[in-house]
């Protein structure tokens, strides 16, 4: 996944660099954004920008410690 996510993540920096935006919101699996190697921090890497990783937690103990900056937990 990494080659993929390293396309997604220059895809997205260029994207927020050619229309000149501050922030932007990328909606992504959680294989593509968890444990900071994914797409989210890529991007931020490339554009010198910050990432938060907000991830859903549906119950299914899918969530990990420390794999998000934030976790919503829906019932």
């Amino acid at each position: 996944m990494a080659t993929w996510d390293s396309v997604m993540a220059a895809s997205t920096a260029r994207f927020k660099k050619d229309r000149g935006l501050r922030r932007m919101v990328v909606v992504a699996g959680s294989g593509h954004a968890g444990f900071r190697f994914g797409i989210p921090s890529r991007a931020a890497r490339l554009t010198g920008g910050k990432a938060l990783i907000v991830r859903v937690d549906a119950g299914d103990g899918a969530a990990e410690d420390g794999d998000a900056d934030f976790v919503v937990r829906v019932k």
